[in-house]
């Protein structure tokens, strides 16, 4: 016989508990990784690209990965299936993310320029200014992170950088986050819209804001797409592995934020690109992200897994 347990099942009806875990844990975890990679910093061995790689792999595995593991374990006995990681796919899902992420460059890229170059009212000059400090230290660990050239150095960026960041970002904001908030009544878009703005709100780079917004939304549709979170680990990778094999293909182009277009640079491309996107996701949306059963795309609380214990 199982007894229910009072105390999981005080987690499992609230969102707000279920909140307070992920983001607490998450900036103890993020502590502690901060303070290994002092540690790191100091040690005599590798250059400082190698260390800020070694770095990001303990925030990523500490600060976004096993937060989300932490709260899956705690709200079900399936965590696998609620992070979402056991869905069925199609493998049109991920032809789909190429042939968006191929149609949608040049508008992303005429986006990405003019975030850029948004300046604040006189009267926020000095807002703008912090902001602008912000995204140049980051720019500059980005830019060091991207500097190294050869197959190994790619390959440790697309590693780390792509795959290992991709997955775990993911991992947080759509198998966790958008979870929690999907689990309440605000709903998918709105879900997914929350937590695109706090993906985007916490790389720090008001200057790259609305580009990575629009990025965490089309990762979080995909999820309530495909009822699988692959897709969007898919579209995550693949954005973040080009621009670090770019980089080593092209000395200095070490933005982050920088895609590449497989158009021709002219001045009607952005429009062309984003006719040609928003025709993909009217007629062929459907075909390439097939929805799933309504009961796999959202999971109300009576449908969730029996959580009582012994």
């Amino acid at each position: 016989m199982y007894e229910p347990n009072p105390y999981l099942e005080k987690i499992r009806s609230s969102a707000g508990i279920r909140l307070m875990i992920l983001f607490g844990s998450f900036f103890l975890l993020l502590l502690i990784a901060s303070l290994l990679s002092l540690v790191i910093n100091d040690l005599p061995i590798g250059d400082s690209r190698e260390k800020q790689l070694g770095s990001s792999i303990l925030q990523n595995v500490l600060a976004f990965c096993l937060p989300a593991i932490i709260v899956a374990k705690i709200c079900t006995k399936a965590p696998v299936t609620w992070l979402r990681l056991n869905k069925p796919i199609d493998i049109r899902a991920f032809l789909g993310v190429v042939i968006v992420y191929i149609i949608s460059m040049p508008a992303m890229d005429w986006l990405i320029t003019w975030n850029a170059g948004v300046h604040f009212p006189d009267f926020l000059s000095g807002l703008e200014a912090t902001f602008r400090e912000w995204e140049d230290t980051s720019n500059e660990v980005s830019a060091n992170l991207l500097s190294a050239h050869g197959f190994i150095p790619v390959l440790t960026g697309v590693l780390v950088i792509g795959v290992l960041t991709g997955f775990s970002e993911e991992l947080f904001f759509r198998g966790a986050l958008q979870d929690i908030f999907t689990d309440t009544k605000i709903g998918n878009a709105l879900s997914v819209w929350i937590v695109a703005f706090i993906f985007s709100s916490f790389h720090f780079q008001f200057f790259g804001f609305v580009p990575r917004l629009l990025m965490g939304a089309f990762f979080g549709y995909l999820l309530v797409w495909t009822g699988s979170l692959w897709p969007g680990c898919f579209a995550h990778i693949l954005n973040n592995s080009v621009i670090v094999i770019l980089a080593g293909l092209n000395p200095g182009n070490t933005n982050m934020s920088e895609n590449i277009s497989f158009f021709p640079s002219t001045s009607f491309m952005p429009l062309l690109s984003l006719g040609l996107t928003v025709l993909f996701f009217i007629f062929l949306k459907d075909f390439f992200f097939v929805e799933p059963n309504k009961k796999l795309t959202t999971w109300p609380r009576k449908q969730q897994p029996d959580l009582s214990e012994k």
